[in-house]
C-alpha cells in the first residue's frame, strides 16, 4: 500500500514566515504624480518574484497599503488601488495603515504576533514604512527579513 505523506503536515506552522508586501499601490507608478518612482521596474520585478515564490510554495501573504488623508494615497482616488499584478487573492491578508509602520494597523500587529512573529518585508517607502515597521518589529521581538 502506498501512503502519501505531506511534508507540510509535519512543519511547525509558527516557523513559516509571512510575505508582507508594503504599499504596492498605483500612486508609485502614476507618472507624472509627485510620488511616482521613475526607476521602479527593478523593484517591481523583485516584488513580483517574491510574490510568485510565496504563492507557489504556499507561504502566507499579507498586503499592506497606506490610506492617506491628503491627495496622495487617498482611498477616494484610483491611486490608492493595487498596482496591476499585485491585487490580493481571496486567500491573502489585506491590512490598511494610516501611519508609517505596518503595526499602526491593530489587526496586522495581532496577526503577526499570532503567526509566529516572522515575516519577510518587501515593497515601497523603505525609508519610512519599512524602517518604521522593522523598528516596531524589533520592539515586539518579531523577526523581519527585508527584501530589497
Amino acid at each position: 500500500m502506498n501512503v502519501l505523506m505531506r511534508r507540510r503536515a509535519y512543519t511547525n506552522p509558527v516557523a513559516i514566515p509571512t510575505l508582507v508586501l508594503v504599499d504596492l499601490q498605483r500612486e508609485y507608478v502614476a507618472s507624472p504624480r509627485a510620488l511616482a518612482i521613475a526607476s521602479i521596474n527593478a523593484a517591481l520585478e523583485n516584488c513580483t518574484a517574491a510574490l510568485a515564490c510565496a504563492r507557489e510554495i504556499g507561504l502566507p501573504v499579507a498586503h499592506v497599503r497606506l490610506n492617506g488623508l491628503s491627495a496622495f494615497f487617498n482611498a477616494a482616488t484610483p491611486y490608492s488601488d493595487w498596482i496591476e499584478g499585485f491585487t490580493p487573492l481571496g486567500s491573502e491578508m489585506v491590512f490598511e495603515r494610516t501611519r508609517p509602520s505596518c503595526y499602526s494597523s491593530d489587526r496586522f500587529a495581532q496577526v503577526m504576533g499570532d503567526a509566529g512573529s516572522t515575516f519577510v518585508l518587501a515593497g515601497f517607502a523603505g525609508e519610512t514604512a519599512c524602517i518604521a515597521t522593522m523598528i516596531d518589529a524589533f520592539h515586539r521581538n518579531h523577526a523581519v527579513t527585508y527584501q530589497i
